[in-house]
């Protein structure tokens, strides 16, 4: 599966930027929710489009992808002084980072979610709050699964510029969803095509899960910060530790 997900975003990686531009009011609604000089782990980092609006104001931010594609493209084209770019799974992240405290950690484009279990998903949670320090905070966005579930809201947008066309859709496998998608080079007539599987997770199992490792959650619908609702596109999870629960699987 893994080798599935790195093919396809090798695939794409050429079209990232155009396909997920930066949105800078966008991230400027997130680096808000960050600490003043903060050191931060963005993870699925892509081709660091996103990361350089959360470096400004910040101490130190490691940037992390699966992809050495998109590394690559990061190191090249969105290097900052502050930035470090690694190719590193996210599943690995609680071991590389072992004994480092991040003052803000940042999941966004709806990567948690391309850990297709509920017991990778938790374990992850787990390592993200043993790395966070103290006062720090967790920010993860993925898409509102609980509208694509209940609506049966299984077409995405069509993403389209002058040479690209990309085509995106789920279809119902198990517990699962198989994200299909096909890329259309419009000047050389190439598709490229992918089957990827995600885990649809919802967001009350979502806020079971932070609260499980520590983390208590508040929600947004919008990177306008509007409040979350069933008519929402994406989900966004600011999480910090909460001294009301009991933490499980800490790595204090």
């Amino acid at each position: 599966m893994i080798l599935k997900i790195m093919a396809f975003y090798q695939q794409i990686s050429d079209y990232y930027d155009a396909l997920f531009p930066a949105d800078a009011e966008e991230m400027a609604f997130v680096r808000g929710l960050l600490p003043s000089g903060a050191t931060a782990l963005d993870i699925g980092c892509g081709t660091g489009n996103k990361t350089v609006f959360l470096a400004e104001g910040a101490a130190w931010v490691e940037g992390v992808d699966l992809d050495a594609a998109m590394i690559a493209r990061a190191v090249a084209d969105n290097a900052r002084p502050n930035i470090r770019y690694r190719t590193l799974h996210m599943d690995g992240l609680g071991k590389t980072f072992a004994g480092q405290r991040f003052d803000a950690i940042v999941c966004l484009g709806n990567t948690l979610v391309h850990l297709p279990s509920p017991e990778g998903i938790q374990a992850f949670l787990a390592d993200m709050a043993g790395l966070l320090a103290a006062s720090g905070c967790v920010i993860v966005q993925i898409l509102n699964y609980d509208r694509i579930l209940d609506r049966d809201a299984l077409e995405l947008p069509v993403l389209e510029t002058p040479h690209i066309r990309f085509t995106r859709a789920y279809r119902r496998d198990g517990r699962l969803l198989r994200f299909l998608t096909a890329l259309e080079d419009k000047t050389t007539g190439a598709v490229l095509r992918n089957d990827i599987p995600l885990y649809p997770l919802r967001m009350g199992e979502l806020t079971a899960m932070l609260r499980g490792v520590g983390l208590g959650s508040h929600y947004f619908g919008s990177y306008q910060g509007d409040a979350h609702t069933a008519d929402s596109f994406v989900t966004i999870a600011h999480c910090q530790r909460d001294t009301a629960v009991s933490p499980q699987g800490e790595h204090e």
